[in-house]
């Protein structure tokens, strides 16, 4: 994937993959140490917890400015579900079988 990011929009990827068994603690640790990470996959129970401590970015002006077209695809409850004291700091997922997943960008 990296390869092919890299020439289609000069992107290096460094994926690191963790199992769904580890992942929550895994996230929480990386949250908690202040590791360096671009996105992750989370719940709404951690991602909001995650929002108070300030780890994720507020992406409210950027989704307007740089991404309408994302905007306008996710339906708007879903983006009422992630907002925080009426900001954004996460892209919901739309996988149903999934529950209340969202992604972040730190």
């Amino acid at each position: 994937m990296d390869n092919y990011t890299q020439s289609k929009i000069g992107v290096r990827l460094d994926i690191k993959v963790v199992g769904w068994a580890d992942s929550q603690q895994r996230m929480r640790t990386i949250v908690n140490s202040g590791e360096y990470y671009d996105i992750m996959f989370i719940d709404l129970t951690d991602y909001n917890n995650f929002v108070n401590l300030g780890a994720f970015a507020d992406i409210t002006n950027l989704l307007v400015n740089t991404a309408p077209q994302l905007q306008r695809f996710i339906p708007s409850g879903l983006w009422d579900g992630v907002k925080v004291n009426g900001k954004i700091y996460a892209v919901p997922h739309l996988q149903r079988f999934i529950q209340n997943p969202v992604l972040c960008l730190g």
